[in-house]
């Protein structure tokens, strides 16, 4: 490991990885040049700076020999990376010296997901993992529905994405609230302050919005991911983002309807009944797991 993970030293290779005999792992720099990989996580690579500017990326030199495989390692999209981690300048320093990707993108040489693998019910008896036991019950998930409408806690108000414009269109047809920095009111602003539980919120309405603040194939990040265990469904930008990878019918994506106030009627209808509502937590009880360092999935920290 050229670098920390997000500041700590937690990556760790797991005693049932085929390869643990054959293999060390270590932060000790002076072992590069026997090393067969060395991995960088893009956010903790650092620079020199000269006059208060960043010039020189803190990296190894390039290995003329090609014996050394180097690995892009990031949980974040390319915007992330760009704007809070200097991937642009980063580029623009090196060539050809990344050998292989370890990131969200399925497509990677490494899988690397935020949140783990999900895993459909006859996998998950096939490899004799425990199931997720979450309610879905009618009086669990509708005896706190106090508001009718959907909940969004947002703090980036100009996304990329432009989640916003779409959430604006669709609270002309359906009751929307707004709460964190892009909240309209002082009230609506401090809904849910820094640190405090806000899961108590989410209970309250039918409906949340999980949107990416980028769209990017399988980027599917804590919006979703911190929140899968609420009674009460999300709704995300692009339904081909999530299809094949999260349990069938466990959202709802804006892109399934041609306009704002078919959506919106559509929300509106699920409220009215129930049980076609309750719909949308029937994956619960049907057997699905998630693999985060299981074995045969390991992630290493």
């Amino acid at each position: 490991m050229w670098t920390n993970i997000f500041r700590q030293q937690t990556m760790q290779l797991e005693s049932d990885c085929p390869l643990a005999s054959l293999c060390e792992l270590t932060y000790n720099r002076s072992f590069l040049p026997k090393s067969s990989a060395v991995v960088f996580h893009i956010p903790d690579i650092s620079w020199n700076y000269s006059r208060g500017i960043p010039t020189v990326p803190d990296l190894p030199y390039q290995d003329a020999n090609g014996q050394r495989v180097n690995v892009f390692l990031s949980h974040e999209n390319p915007t992330i990376l760009r704007t809070m981690y200097m991937s642009g300048a980063l580029s623009r320093h090196v060539h050809n010296f990344f050998h292989w990707a370890m990131t969200y993108l399925h497509a990677s040489h490494v899988s690397f997901p935020y949140g783990g693998f999900w895993l459909p019910p006859a996998e998950t008896a096939r490899l004799g993992f425990k199931p997720i036991q979450l309610p879905s019950d009618q009086n669990t998930i509708l005896h706190n529905k106090t508001q009718r409408g959907i909940l969004w806690l947002v703090s980036n108000c100009n996304s990329n994405s432009k989640r916003e414009v779409a959430v604006e269109a669709l609270s002309k047809y359906i009751n929307i609230k707004i709460g964190g920095k892009c909240g309209k009111t002082p009230e609506d602003r401090n809904l849910c302050p820094k640190g405090r539980d806000c899961s108590y919120l989410y209970s309250n309405y039918y409906f949340y919005i999980a949107m990416e603040n980028d769209i990017c194939n399988n980027y599917v990040t804590e919006k979703f991911w911190e929140r899968y265990t609420f009674p009460s469904v999300p709704i995300v930008l692009k339904a081909s983002i999530y299809q094949g990878f999260i349990p069938d019918n466990s959202f709802i994506a804006l892109d399934q309807f041609k306009t704002p106030k078919q959506m919106a009627e559509h929300l509106n209808w699920l409220m009215d009944n129930p049980i076609q509502y309750l719909k949308y937590f029937e994956w619960r009880s049907k057997g699905w797991s998630i693999a985060w360092n299981h074995e045969g999935f390991r992630l290493g920290w």
